[in-house]
């Protein structure tokens, strides 16, 4: 029986567009240890901070963060133990007024009100309801809000009971903003600092992403090695590589392996030549 050619199976869909539609755990390293500490974190209504550079995966993990505690609270008939996720694009705002209104419009609730009564209706929330809050805000420290003024309210909030608040954000500039508003920094329970994937998790990443497609048949080993020389274990940068390979492989209806990789993603001899190791 003649083998069927690639091209009548490849797929349309990449599977390596970061903003793909699928599993949330198929875009994030999962790492069990770090999750639970960051439940445990939530589940205790204190802060968490998820620091790490560019294209590390932070986002990513907030996204994935919201997606189970939604997906764990509609599992569980016990109000006590739910938690009802809010996430905000911090980097999106400029006052601190912003993210009082964010999360009150996450929460389906009338966000034109003025700001003492949309605060009371956050310290409010252990007397009107059973379930948890968590505050999950993207890029943090990348606001354009006053320092002083965002690290208060986020700091009052943080004691509200049943209240949590999970951070991201690049090292320095979380690490400024914290040393300006040691109140809240000093709520820290949990700390996370994502760092770049080895080779084995970069091939997993991949590999995943790609049996979402059907393909990961078609992709060959030496190319997890290029993917993880270009992106240096960035996740984000990897995918890249990965989408570009993918799609000039559709079109020539080749398998994804070293060469190809370099030729999609315009690898010449001389940057070939002086690639640190």
């Amino acid at each position: 029986m003649s083998e069927v050619p690639l091209a009548l199976v490849w797929p349309n869909e990449d599977p390596f567009l970061l903003v793909a539609p699928m599993r949330p755990d198929t875009y994030v390293r999962i790492q069990p240890d770090e999750i639970a500490a960051l439940k445990q974190a939530i589940s205790n209504g204190r802060v968490a901070v998820i620091t790490g550079p560019l294209g590390i995966g932070k986002t990513s993990l907030c996204k994935y963060i919201v997606d189970e505690l939604m997906n764990e609270s509609l599992s569980t008939n016990d109000v006590s133990q739910q938690i009802v996720p809010v996430y905000l694009s911090g980097a999106a705002y400029r006052e601190t007024d912003d993210f009082l209104k964010g999360i009150i419009k996450e929460l389906a609730l009338d966000a034109g009100k003025d700001r003492v009564t949309l605060f009371n209706i956050l310290t409010s929330w252990p007397n009107e309801h059973k379930e948890k809050l968590a505050a999950v805000i993207d890029d943090a420290s990348e606001s354009g809000a006053n320092v002083d003024e965002l690290g208060e309210f986020l700091r009052a909030l943080a004691d509200v009971e049943n209240i949590a608040i999970v951070l991201n954000g690049e090292p320095k500039r979380m690490k400024k903003f914290l040393d300006l508003n040691p109140p809240l920094r000093d709520r820290i329970q949990t700390e996370i600092k994502l760092r770049q994937m080895t080779p084995d998790e970069l091939k997993e990443m991949i590999t995943k992403r790609a049996k979402t497609r059907g393909v990961e048949n078609f992709i060959s080993a030496d190319a997890f090695d290029e993917l993880y020389k270009l992106s240096k274990g960035v996740p984000r940068v990897a995918l890249k590589a990965a989408s570009r390979a993918f799609e000039l492989a559709r079109r020539e209806s080749k398998k994804i392996d070293k060469k190809l990789v370099k030729r999609a993603n315009h690898v010449s001899f001389w940057s070939r030549l002086f690639r640190r190791k």
